[in-house]
């Protein structure tokens, strides 16, 4: 087997499109893996899986995230949101990473007053399990606009542990926040008010990209909001129940 095969097995199990410039590191990884068996062989052992290993799946994404993160579409959502409503707002976070962005979405909305329940799914199940402990160290706060820090703080907890400095996210945000390991093409939702799916369409072609943006607009209500990420490549094919409200950010109209 060679590396193209190894691509379009991936691909088929996964949806991914594995980029030639994790070549390098994924025969590093299987070099580790697979100690003395040939690189070519090395392709069919991972290949045979029926799932991939977790460690394989974390080299193969990009896992880049960070607090408030363009927050800009963050305030959309508040504007689009009504105050203590008794029903909570349902959103998902695609591809949601070491949860940052969720909790994010969740401390915002909860300093608006504004109930929320907030789903945040990642294929990487190491990712996931960061997420769900909350704890996070000074330089991932301090990746974030000065304007945000004060409130990202204001609902965390401090630890000190030896030299270094911790902070967990306090258990108010915590329980407004749910994390799931899947694969978004194989997950199904309801009912959801907005969808957060920021630099995950990079990860798969044309076909999957406009798969994915009509599996979403049936998980979301009607006038529901899709959040996309600024360097998104967007199938305008299916964009036909959407509209553009601001930047990246679409409203559900049909």
């Amino acid at each position: 087997m060679n590396w193209e095969s190894l691509k379009s097995q991936v691909r088929q199990k996964t949806h991914i499109c594995l980029k030639d410039n994790k070549r390098d590191s994924v025969n590093h990884y299987l070099a580790l893996k697979y100690p003395g068996v040939k690189l070519e062989e090395a392709y069919v052992k991972i290949s045979a899986s029926v799932v991939f290993p977790e460690d394989f799946i974390s080299l193969i994404t990009i896992n880049e995230t960070y607090f408030f993160r363009h927050p800009q579409q963050i305030e959309d959502l508040e504007n689009h949101f009504t105050k203590n409503t008794l029903v909570p707002y349902k959103i998902l976070s695609v591809g949601c990473s070491s949860g940052e962005e969720p909790y994010s979405v969740a401390m915002s909305l909860q300093s608006k007053s504004i109930n929320c329940s907030v789903t945040g799914v990642d294929i990487d199940q190491q990712m996931i399990n960061t997420a769900k402990k909350g704890f996070y160290n000074t330089d991932e706060i301090n990746r974030s606009e000065q304007k945000y820090k004060n409130l990202i703080l204001s609902f965390m907890d401090i630890f000190h542990k030896n030299s270094s400095v911790l902070y967990a996210v306090k258990q108010s945000i915590k329980s407004r926040v749910a994390f799931q390991c899947g694969n978004i093409f194989h997950m199904d939702f309801t009912d959801l008010d907005a969808i957060f799916c920021r630099n995950i369409l990079i990860y798969f072609d044309e076909s999957d990209r406009i798969k994915l943006i009509k599996n979403l607009c049936h998980f979301l209500k009607k006038d529901g909001l899709l959040i996309l990420g600024a360097g998104e490549l967007k199938p305008q094919a299916a964009f036909n129940s959407l509209e553009n409200i601001n930047g990246n950010s679409y409203k559900k109209v049909a």
